[in-house]
């Protein structure tokens, strides 16, 4: 019994010592410049599979309406 609640206040001194050491990572200055770059680079890749998907599903669409014999205009679908 006091072997296991030895263990216990061990392994939440060591999780209290890991968020502490988290906390101070996350607050450094290149850890910020870090972030916010990868945050642009996400954004450029939400971007860009955004474009690539809408330019997929407006060709399905156009080959639908050739399928169906309906006249294509000169509008795009997104």
């Amino acid at each position: 019994m006091l072997l296991e609640v030895t263990k216990t206040i061990i392994g939440l001194g060591l999780l209290s010592i890991i968020a502490m050491y988290a906390q101070f990572l996350s607050n450094t200055p290149e850890y910020k410049r870090l972030s916010a770059k990868s945050k642009e680079i996400w954004g450029n890749i939400s971007y860009s599979l955004d474009r690539t998907l809408r330019r997929f599903w407006a060709g399905i669409y156009e080959i639908e309406d050739k399928l169906r014999g309906e006249e294509i205009k000169a509008i795009r679908y997104f």
